[in-house]
């Protein structure tokens, strides 16, 4: 079956289910797979994302360590 026809058949599903509890746990496993995927990047987002991984596969980019990215982070937060 298709992802299409599987969300199809699961909306029709939850139409015809009364139990409120059922329901409410059903909602609560689809919440948690909908965590963080709601969120689109705009097109100026791409474009640049995809700059910076075309830099980064170039070897041109500068990566840091852990260590590093959380002296940077702390020491722009002190100011």
């Amino acid at each position: 079956m298709t992802t299409a026809g599987l969300k199809s058949n699961i909306h029709q599903a939850v139409e015809k289910i009364k139990d409120p509890h059922f329901l409410e746990a059903v909602y609560t496993i689809l919440s948690k797979k909908l965590v963080g995927y709601d969120y689109e990047l705009s097109k100026p987002q791409e474009v640049e994302i995809e700059k910076r991984i075309a830099t980064y596969k170039k070897g041109e980019g500068k990566s840091y360590s852990w260590a590093e990215a959380k002296k940077i982070i702390k020491s722009r937060l002190a100011k």
